[in-house]
């Protein structure tokens, strides 16, 4: 509700030890020694410390001096025994505009002296049980590290569709002339979605696959198909694969094809995948020691997400986790350099070959005859790649995996259908 006028005086006590709180919240790091000195000066921002404004606002009727090109809002001061608090001397607070304010908290000495030994016994502890129990964050990044794979984005560009041998969004399919375009049940031709030449792929990649060959998708745009994998071999049944051989003669079938925008893949960018906790803290490519620290703490030591290849972390991103260090490591765990070295250690989303899966609904690995299936695709429909294109369900990512004993064996799954 909107405050046009200031708290009265009854208000302005029971609202006094909220806002200490509040700031106390927001500004004090409890991974760090006290302030040696008695008299705390916080300076907030709206924008950042939104616990404290909520109660700024109450207190000094700010919204009501919205409209003023230069509002003077009085500043308010109390002492700690009006609102019931034995350490606090004195608190003021002035305003900054009206987004911005300075909360000055002045201890009593006798207080702030307990106050300091409190904090110092309590990082004594936790300095203790860090050794004892967790691992260095060195070697948790170290570990981590070797879980990196190749991956490559897409790099597409308008697709011209005489191009038969391509790879390719959208259009139509390149098919030998002795292959049946598929249907589905009702014998309805599926809607072709894609086709990647395995001899256009990175070398890593080819290799896996055999070196030739079109691998090409379809998809049952009619179905109304809500799965719940359950089991190991479940998988995307409205999702069909077939891996074309480029060495017999053909060229681009006309079909069903879909309305999104023809985009031929110009290019591979090469970068190197992460896995997300959830691959990390079930596998067994890591240390038990930092594998267990990580199940217990659930600390990621990337950035894992909705963040593609190419794109800036988010401004916060370094300080948060920094933050997230210290608060298991302690003060000066971690810093600026080295969190930005391990946010760009992450799980990419977006469209990508290789990798590891970005999960959004939950970690599943297919498997083809009891064995687990390798990553080849991710299809991410928020990927600019899928503008203006409503795909098959509205969900936001699925995989394509292959068996790579068997590399005629593609399928999908999409991430949130396992019981989402």
């Amino acid at each position: 509700m909107p405050f046009m006028m200031p708290a009265d005086e009854n208000r302005q006590i029971e609202l006094m030890p909220e806002l200490m709180r509040a700031v106390v919240f927001e500004k004090d790091n409890p991974n760090y020694p006290l302030h040696v000195d008695r008299t705390v000066r916080h300076v907030l921002s709206r924008w950042e410390n939104w616990g404290s404004f909520a109660v700024l606002d109450e207190l000094c009727g700010a919204d009501g001096l919205r409209d003023s090109f230069f509002p003077e809002i009085p500043s308010i001061a109390m002492l700690g025994e009006q609102f019931g608090s034995s350490d606090v001397l004195n608190l003021e607070v002035e305003w900054l505009g009206t987004d911005g304010a300075q909360v000055t908290i002045t201890y009593h000495k006798d207080a702030h002296v307990r106050m300091v030994a409190e904090r110092n016994e309590s990082l004594r502890l936790a300095a203790e049980k860090r050794a004892a129990e967790y691992p260095p964050l060195a070697d948790v990044i170290s570990e981590y590290r070797k879980l990196g794979r190749q991956s490559w984005t897409p790099a597409v560009e308008p697709g011209d569709p005489s191009e038969r041998m391509s790879s390719r969004y959208f259009g139509l399919p390149w098919m030998p002339h002795d292959a049946v375009w598929p249907v589905n049940e009702q014998g309805v031709p599926l809607a072709f979605v894609m086709q990647i030449n395995i001899a256009d792929l990175p070398s890593a990649m080819r290799s896996r696959l055999g070196n030739e060959g079109m691998v090409a998708m379809f998809y049952d745009v009619d179905v109304e198909w809500d799965p719940d994998y359950t089991q190991p071999e479940d998988y995307e049944i409205a999702a069909v694969f077939h891996r074309y051989d480029t060495a017999l003669d053909g060229d681009i079938r006309k079909g069903r094809k879909l309305e999104g925008k023809l985009q031929r893949i110009a290019s591979w960018r090469a970068a190197t995948d992460y896995p997300d906790l959830e691959d990390v803290t079930a596998g067994s490519e890591i240390g038990i020691e930092v594998q267990k620290f990580m199940i217990d703490t659930g600390f990621e030591p990337g950035d894992t997400g909705y963040r593609r290849r190419g794109m800036p972390p988010a401004e916060d991103d370094v300080p948060n986790y920094i933050r997230r260090a210290e608060d298991l490591w302690g003060a000066d765990a971690c810093d600026a350099e080295a969190a930005a070295d391990c946010i760009d250690m992450f799980c990419a989303a977006g469209d990508k070959l290789g990798g590891w899966p970005a999960w959004d609904g939950g970690r599943r690995w297919p498997e083809n005859e009891g064995r687990k299936m390798a990553l080849f695709y991710q299809i991410d429909v928020m990927d600019p790649i899928w503008e203006g294109f409503a795909f098959w369900r509205g969900d936001e990512r699925a995989h394509i995996f292959f068996d790579e004993k068997d590399t005629h064996v593609f399928r999908l799954a999409w991430d949130r259908g396992n019981g989402y």
